[in-house]
């Protein structure tokens, strides 16, 4: 009884050894594996862009995941940003996790970056505010207060040679920062200021700036606030004369809904070099072009991909990823051009400014 057991068992294993080296052959390289980090508004304020935020992500490691030679495959974790500093601590902890896109609201950045600067981990942050002045590994996407000043003021002379302005902020200390860059770079570019006006602090009421606005008659408004505050401004204060800029709105489909009759009127679309493939298969998801937001996010994933371009052993280690990015040459996105240096990566153009006019 005990032989033929064996010879069962003799013959079980040369036919296994037989087949090795065909099973093995088939079998790819190894590739350790790496995550992205991409914090979006999934829910209530912003969900629709949201989502086609991860879309742009997705799309964007799908593009380079398809490339051969790559020393790591990448795989995208998304959460929602209305999670809080949670989401942070989430990512943080995953040592697969190198690198992060995202987060909208400042405030929750703000407690996100401290997080994130803690655990050295990489994070490209589409928020304004809070990550210029803080050390470590975050980088601003979103453009600088001089900048996207700068940009405004460009539009606003474009419109009109010698345009009158009126100021508006919303109802946060960052709207009120914000509105005084408006009024120092309006001063340089030599456009007068014809009134400044400011919410109370917590309302997103605009009812009794209406009056003291049509009596300055303006030509152009710029009002500095949250899609709320925006949609709020637009309702509260009807100006069938003067053009108006919402900087730095997001989600131009939700602004739009939020001021029936008016038209709007992107500055700074997204017209990279990039932006040919990305907007199609773009188009084809969602039926429309590119948002600004989700060719940024697009854009943003790439940087981190670019910086991941290197031996495996270094390009799973956070720090080396910072550095990479730091010290990495301009690069042309769906967006435009991006300059990385010591604390943002930098646009050539500001593609966050949307003039809405009758």
């Amino acid at each position: 009884m005990n032989a033929p057991r064996g010879l069962a068992w003799g013959i079980a294993l040369l036919l296994s050894a037989s087949l090795l080296p065909i099973t093995t052959g088939c079998l790819a390289p190894f590739k350790p594996v790496v995550k992205l980090g991409l914090v979006a508004p999934l829910a209530g304020e912003g969900s629709e862009e949201g989502y086609r935020w991860v879309f742009a992500a997705k799309q964007a490691i799908a593009e380079w995941n398809a490339q051969p030679g790559r020393p790591v495959q990448v795989e995208l974790v998304s959460h929602d940003e209305s999670d809080g500093p949670v989401v942070a601590a989430r990512l943080a902890a995953d040592p697969g996790v190198v690198g992060v896109v995202g987060h909208w609201r400042p405030t929750v950045a703000d407690d996100a970056h401290a997080t994130y600067a803690a655990a050295g981990l990489t994070v490209l942050s589409l928020a304004h505010g809070g990550c210029e002045a803080r050390d470590g590994p975050v980088l601003c996407v979103a453009p600088s207060r001089d900048v996207l000043t700068s940009s405004v003021m460009q539009f606003a002379r474009s419109r009109v040679a010698q345009a009158t302005l009126a100021v508006v902020a919303g109802p946060d200390v960052l709207d009120l920062t914000l509105a005084e860059g408006f009024q120092a770079g309006a001063a340089k570019a030599g456009v007068r200021v014809v009134r400044n006006e400011a919410a109370l602090p917590y309302t997103n009421s605009f009812g009794d700036m209406r009056q003291r606005l049509a009596a300055a008659n303006p030509d152009v408004v710029v009002f500095s606030g949250s899609l709320v505050a925006s949609q709020a401004f637009a309702r509260d204060v009807p100006s069938p004369a003067a053009i108006r800029v919402f900087a730095s709105h997001r989600y131009t489909p939700s602004l739009e809904a939020g001021a029936p009759g008016y038209r709007l009127a992107p500055y700074g679309e997204p017209a990279g070099s990039a932006l040919s493939a990305f907007g199609e298969a773009f188009q084809g998801q969602w039926g429309q072009r590119p948002s600004v937001e989700a060719a940024v996010v697009y854009d943003a994933t790439r940087l981190l991909l670019r910086a991941l371009e290197r031996p495996a052993s270094s390009a799973t280690r956070r720090v080396d990823l910072g550095t990479s990015l730091r010290s990495a040459e301009p690069f042309t996105g769906a967006a435009g051009v991006y300059a990385p240096s010591a604390r943002r990566v930098q646009l050539s153009a500001t593609p966050t400014v949307v003039a809405l006019g009758r």
